[in-house]
C-alpha cells in the first residue's frame, strides 16, 4: 500500500510539475531589469530536467525561488528533494531558497528528501542550519520520516546533527 501511495504521488508530481505559473511579482521585478530576462522554461521544470542553465538564469532575473507548484504546493526545492536533484538544490539554497517552507502536507524539503531517500539532499539539507525539528501535519519530523521509510543514512545524519 505504502508502494502503491509513494508511485501515486510521484505521477501526481510528474504530470503536474511543468503546470506551474510564475509569480506575477517575480516576472514584474524581472521585466524592469534589463541584463537578464525571465527564461520561458519555468522554475519547476528547469528543476525537474537538471536545467542548472535556466534556474540560475532564473536567480539572475530575480524569479521567486519559493514559487510553488499548484498540485502539493511545493517549491522547487521541495521538487529538487523529492527527485534527488542535488546539484539544483544546492543551486537555490546558495540563492536564498526558503529551506523551511511547508507544502500542504507540512513537509519540508527535508521532510521530502527523508520519506523518498534522498540521502545526498538531506545531508546538504541538513547541514544548511534548517529546522531538523520542523513537524508536518501528521506531526512527524524528518527523523520520523526517514525513520519509518527505513533511510538509516539519512537518520544517522539527522540524530549526528542533534534531531529529536
Amino acid at each position: 500500500m505504502r508502494t502503491i501511495t509513494i508511485v501515486i504521488l510521484a505521477l501526481m508530481l510528474l504530470t503536474f510539475v511543468g503546470c506551474g505559473n510564475q509569480d506575477k511579482s517575480s516576472q514584474q521585478s524581472a521585466e524592469s531589469q534589463t541584463t537578464v530576462s525571465v527564461p520561458k522554461v519555468d522554475l519547476h521544470s528547469a528543476v525537474f530536467t537538471d536545467n542548472f542553465e535556466v534556474i540560475r538564469q532564473h536567480i539572475k532575473a530575480g524569479s521567486d525561488l519559493n514559487v510553488l507548484e499548484p498540485t502539493r504546493a511545493s517549491t522547487p526545492l521541495i521538487t529538487a528533494a523529492f527527485l534527488g536533484k542535488t546539484e539544483a538544490a544546492k543551486i537555490l539554497i546558495d540563492a536564498g531558497a526558503d529551506l523551511n517552507y511547508q507544502n500542504v502536507d507540512g513537509s519540508t524539503a527535508l521532510h521530502t528528501a527523508a520519506a523518498f531517500g534522498k540521502t545526498e539532499v538531506a545531508k546538504i539539507l541538513i547541514d544548511t542550519g534548517i529546522d531538523l525539528d520542523s513537524q508536518n501535519n501528521d506531526g512527524a519530523t524528518a527523523l520520523h520520516t526517514a525513520a519509518f521509510f527505513c533511510h538509516l543514512d539519512i537518520v544517522e545524519a539527522l540524530l549526528a546533527k542533534g534531531a529529536d
